[in-house]
């Protein structure tokens, strides 16, 4: 902290050095955020991924679909299905296009609660992140984070 109680820029860093610092800390933070805000209903962010990911399926889901969406692997699926399994949240039902499958379905509670967590996400982007930038620095901050993703793609497929 500064004189004026200015919290310091990290003007020595080079700018892509604190790109990253800035975006790795507001990725952290919001993280943070949504993770207190899926404890109060009972989950981890990982089981309200799941949730979520089967709520706004247009299809059916087998557990190989989440693992793909969710960036995991087969047994950190299963240990996610198992525990929203035991508390009757989803159930898993033969697949009937493949008899080695399963196809994941939310139970009536486990619909109320996805249905929850993806109000409670929104909650937390837009109620204590937006309306503190306002809608305009919003709108800005999401194009230039897109071109930043776009940049990052484009250096990974070189």
């Amino acid at each position: 902290m500064d004189k004026t109680g200015a919290v310091p820029r990290y003007s020595t860093l080079e700018p892509g050095a604190d790109l990253k610092r800035a975006v790795t800390e507001a990725h952290r933070l919001l993280d943070d955020l949504l993770a207190a805000d899926m404890a109060a209903l009972g989950l981890s962010t990982g089981e309200a991924d799941l949730l979520t990911v089967v709520r706004i399926a247009d299809r059916v889901v087998v557990p190989g679909d989440v693992a793909a969406w969710l960036g995991l692997t087969g047994a950190g699926v299963t240990g996610r299905l198992n525990t929203l399994e035991r508390r009757d949240l989803i159930e898993r039902r033969p697949n009937p296009a493949d008899g080695r499958s399963v196809t994941i379905h939310l139970t009536p509670a486990g619909e109320r609660l996805a249905d929850e967590v993806l109000t409670a996400k929104d909650s937390t982007v837009v109620n204590e992140i937006v309306e503190s930038l306002g809608q305009d620095t919003a709108a800005q901050l999401v194009r230039h984070l897109d071109a930043i993703t776009a940049a990052a793609r484009a250096a990974l497929s070189q």
